[in-house]
Parts: C-alpha cells; structure tokens; sequence
C-alpha cells in the first residue's frame, strides 16, 4: 500500500529513510557523502514522486521503493 508520505511525522519519516539509506548502502552516496545528504535527496525524492513510502504487508515493513516497482495491486489499495 502506497501511504503519503505527508502524513508521517518528519522525525518518523526521517527514521524510515534512515533505514531504508542504511540498506541501500553506498548506491545514495552513504559511503562517500553524509548521511544528511543522503536523507535529503531521498526527501527531495519523495516529494519529486521518484520515490514512494511502501507499507509492504507480507514483510510488515514500512520502507521507501521505486513507484514503477510497487505490485500493481498495492497500487490500488493507495492510502486515502
């Protein structure tokens, strides 16, 4: 389920993206940059719809995921 991601605390949101870097590794630039940084291109990421936050019900997992990537059944299940 696609959730909006306006609608998280930005203390939250920013741990969700924390995480999400922390797998991510050095592909946002973790290794080589600051992890501010980092958190704020995924930021600017999620506002420019190049990323969505994911609720990923089989994983019970709230994480950050490429919008062409998200099962097109989550898709319709969209937060409202």
């Amino acid at each position: 389920m696609i959730i909006p991601f306006e609608r998280l605390e930005r203390e939250t949101l920013e741990q969700v993206i924390r995480e999400w870097l922390m797998r991510q590794g050095e592909d946002w630039g973790v290794e080589e940059g600051s992890l501010e940084s980092a958190i704020e291109r995924a930021r600017q990421a999620l506002s420019d719809g190049r990323l969505v936050l994911y609720w990923d019900a089989t994983e019970e997992n709230l994480t950050l995921a490429d919008p062409r990537t998200v099962p097109s059944d989550d898709e319709q299940e969209s937060y409202e």
